[in-house]
């Protein structure tokens, strides 16, 4: 059984923070029993907040989620570097650490070589139809990630040229307009395609939709991004960058609320996002100096000092983090200068 902790329901106030153990499904909810009161009730996956989250060394024993530089074996599920891993020669999409993994995998992979061998004949031979779309939205994805986003513009404007409903190119188009900070435009796009049903395995539209309304900011706009980034959190609990965007969201609404509370939420998700990120230095440098963004505004300059350190040491040349970083030295030494005086009275 899984554990979780019950997060954002309104209904029941009194139950937020309290632990969660699932026992079943109703429909599309989850029946969970709640120790501290004995009672079972259905709650939605948004509401569930994993308890057990990993720590980022985990993340080479779980190929679902892996850092950039690494990725998973299509065979045996093993993390590798990506540079250890070969392509399919026929359809170019999975990746082997070896012959023999490949080999074990082909009864499972032989169903969609050939089909996937023919998106990209398509889209080689320049042919307009759904498969030129499907693998030009693919090739844009890529080069998105690779940072190359004029080739990206141009193979999604080949793929909606081919396809205007094709839903894959639909949404690196909406990418592109985030990176522009058009939201206006972005957001429509993945907000239809999440009433067309479409779910990304790890919860990436969910995210990047929150992040697109969070950095939008409008009125009611970091409620909106707190549902969907729950969701992505559901979908994802062992990658930082989402309770490091719900941290955000909720320094966001601290910052014109002033409620203690919010900011204690802040804290809650920042040290969550640190707990999976600790272990790999490279990785950590954002979750540590988000969580001493927090300490600060608590005016815990002390707590903040430590965490401040070890991302300069990561990063020397990091201005943010030294300039913060005096900020939270001389914000110490005067709570120590007012404890002292205190103390004296």
């Amino acid at each position: 059984m899984s554990s979780f902790s019950i997060s954002g329901l309104e209904s029941r106030p009194d139950l937020n923070g309290r632990e969660a153990v699932v026992v079943g499904t109703q429909g599309a909810r989850r029946k969970v029993r709640v120790p501290d009161t004995g009672e079972i009730i259905a709650l939605k996956a948004v509401n569930l907040v994993p308890n057990d989250a990993a720590p980022a060394s985990r993340y080479l024993q779980d190929p679902t989620v892996v850092p950039r530089h690494v990725s998973a074996c299509d065979g045996c599920g093993k993390a590798y570097a990506k540079t250890e891993l070969k392509n399919c020669a026929r359809c170019k999409t999975p990746k082997y650490c070896s012959q023999p993994c490949q080999r074990r995998h082909w009864p499972e992979h032989k169903l969609v070589c050939k089909q996937k061998a023919r998106v990209r004949d398509e889209a080689r031979r320049g042919g307009v139809g759904e498969g030129c779309a499907a693998m030009n939205a693919l090739r844009a994805q890529d080069r998105l990630f690779e940072g190359k986003t004029e080739s990206a513009k141009k193979l999604v404007a080949k793929a909606l040229a081919a396809d205007p409903e094709n839903l894959n190119a639909r949404l690196q188009q909406a990418l592109m307009l985030c990176m522009n900070d058009d939201y206006d435009g972005a957001i429509p796009i993945m907000e239809a395609a999440l009433r067309q049903g479409c779910r990304t395995s790890h919860g990436e539209l969910e995210y990047n939709l929150g992040k697109a309304y969070n950095h939008r900011g409008r009125p009611g706009d970091q409620q909106r991004a707190l549902e969907h980034l729950r969701c992505a959190w559901a979908a994802n609990p062992r990658d930082s960058s989402t309770p490091n965007m719900i941290a955000a969201c909720y320094k966001d609404i601290y910052s014109k609320s002033r409620a203690a509370a919010d900011l204690d939420e802040a804290e809650r998700w920042c040290k969550r996002a640190y707990a999976l990120d600790k272990d790999d230095p490279r990785a950590s440098t954002d979750s540590a100096f988000n969580l001493a963004q927090v300490h600060f505004l608590k005016s815990n300059g002390a707590a903040a000092i430590p965490l401040l350190e070890a991302v300069l040491a990561t990063n020397p040349q990091d201005a943010r983090a030294k300039a913060l970083l005096d900020k939270a030295r001389t914000m110490a030494l005067l709570v120590e200068g007012l404890d002292k005086a205190r103390s004296m009275m």
